[in-house]
């Protein structure tokens, strides 16, 4: 047990978190590791059943890990695996520190945090760096793209600007400094 930094749910957690893994950092065509908050997330495209980058990439973060003083929580460690092949024989878990790390057998919920997490922050905050250089029919067209896969109704970008205004209208109303 470690009683050292910052407790976890605190704000300057995420901070303090991304200062820190700032040269853990890796990009491939088929491998790459993905920071959000203070969460860290290896995505690798498996095909044919070449997994090796995908194992080595998951023993080098544990290696960088221990090396830097970051101790790994296995138990809530989790593997997603998303198969579209026709084999049924699973892939062996992935191992960290000797134990075997769960593969989780419903993966709606973690994609739909990973669309709120990524996709839709792309989508609505990348709005101002596109400015007219995207419709909102084709960023809707890609929100209904993403809903089948993520399995939820996902709000369209007018739905989203309105919350996102009512919630920051009621902020600036419930601030009497302002």
């Amino acid at each position: 047990m470690s009683n050292t930094g910052a407790p976890q749910g605190t704000v300057l957690s995420p901070f303090l978190f991304t200062t820190y893994t700032a040269d853990l950092q890796y990009h491939s065509e088929t491998c790459h590791l993905q920071k959000y908050s203070d969460d860290t997330v290896i995505v690798g495209c498996v095909e044919n059943g070449q997994e090796d980058e995908y194992r080595d990439r998951v023993e080098s973060f544990v290696r960088w890990s221990r090396e830097n003083l970051l101790q790994l929580n296995v138990t809530k460690t989790k593997e997603m695996v998303v198969d579209f092949s026709k084999s049924k024989s699973p892939p062996s878990p992935v191992c960290i520190s000797g134990k075997d790390v769960e593969k989780v057998p419903s993966y709606s919920r973690m994609l739909h945090m990973f669309y709120q997490s990524v996709m839709a922050n792309t989508i609505f905050f990348a709005v101002v760096c596109w400015g007219a250089g995207i419709k909102a029919k084709d960023a809707n067209r890609l929100i209904k793209k993403a809903e089948p896969v993520v399995g939820f109704k996902l709000a369209n970008l007018d739905e989203v600007l309105r919350d996102r205004m009512v919630l920051k209208l009621r902020t600036i109303m419930d601030s009497p400094s302002l």
